[in-house]
């Protein structure tokens, strides 16, 4: 019998400088790998980032421990407005959202992707208001939310953005999804 390659091991990857990547649709990551240069050294910690894709490789590594890495967690959640059928809840004009909404609330393309990527991965989120702070930094709702993940006040925001020019300058972008 014989037995089948594990395609995580064989796949070809490589570092990449993630300031050449943050305005690229390319996945890449932080590495937690830690060397010690020469003998009886301490270990050195690095700040490395690799990536399958940049050198012909598939992304298996990296999608099992992102996944596992968020399994129990509550990700905190940014919605710059409602906006239907983005993201509403129901008897609610598009909008403000009110005070004290919570995310099982929200109905709509979003909020039902998100969600089955939450059921599948392990974890669940939590909607947080964009702060008074980024909206009063910025004209544009959907900036502010971005500099709230910047600022590490959200770990995301849900919703159709634009990676203009000024967001790529402090925040970085998944590749584009259709939902």
């Amino acid at each position: 019998m014989q037995r089948a390659r594990n395609q995580t091991f064989v796949s070809p990857w490589c570092y990449v400088d993630p300031s050449s990547c943050r305005s690229s649709e390319t996945p890449y990551a932080l590495s937690d790998f830690s060397f010690a240069r020469g003998v009886g050294l301490p270990t050195v910690e690095t700040n490395l980032h690799y990536s399958y894709e940049v050198c012909g490789g598939l992304p298996t590594w990296n999608t099992f421990k992102v996944r596992d890495a968020l399994r129990g967690k509550t990700l905190r959640v940014g919605v710059p407005k409602l906006n239907r059928p983005h993201h509403f809840i129901k008897d609610t004009e598009d909008g403000a959202i009110p005070v004290g909404a919570s995310w099982d609330q929200l109905s709509g393309l979003w909020p039902e992707y998100f969600d089955k990527m939450a059921s599948e991965a392990g974890f669940t989120m939590s909607l947080v208001p964009v702060s008074a702070g980024s909206m009063a930094q910025h004209s544009s709702l959907w900036t502010a939310c971005c500099q709230d993940v910047a600022n590490g006040l959200l770990d995301f925001c849900a919703g159709n953005f634009w990676g203009t020019t000024s967001r790529l300058s402090f925040v970085t972008f998944t590749a584009p999804v259709d939902v």
